[in-house]
């Protein structure tokens, strides 16, 4: 009975983290690279990371310009999230918190959860 209420435990809190797409998406640091195609702009979210297990490079996602705020997309094409056009306070399906985005620089954003940094971006927010 403990070891099947452990492992329903574990399979709850895996599935939580897994649910936060913005936290997949922009956790730890990423960069995002701006692409520009017939007059539309869109970033590629990549990981930026030497000191993990994932590839340096390895593509994380995508971000794009919608009417409202920033679409997030995960690395298969689904939305996980949104972010706001410029820093401040914003909302993900399936993240518990305070989302921010905050500019710590020109050109390099934090991800934050009240006050924990989830992930660092390097680069510009599409237009």
């Amino acid at each position: 009975m403990r070891t099947a209420l452990a492992l329903v435990l574990i399979l709850a809190v895996g599935s939580a983290e897994a649910a936060c797409g913005i936290a997949q998406v922009f956790g730890g640091k990423v960069e995002v690279d701006l692409v520009q195609k017939d007059g539309y702009q869109y970033g590629i979210v990549s990981s930026a990371n030497f000191d993990t297990k994932e590839i340096y490079g390895a593509l994380r996602g995508r971000i794009t310009v919608e009417r409202g705020p920033l679409a997030v997309y995960d690395r298969d094409g689904v939305v996980v999230g949104t972010l706001p056009k410029k820093p401040g306070p914003f909302q993900s399906d399936g993240c518990a918190g305070n989302l921010r985005l905050v500019q710590a620089e020109k050109n390099t954003f934090l991800i934050m959860n009240g006050q924990a940094i989830i992930g660092t971006m390097q680069g510009a927010l599409p237009r």
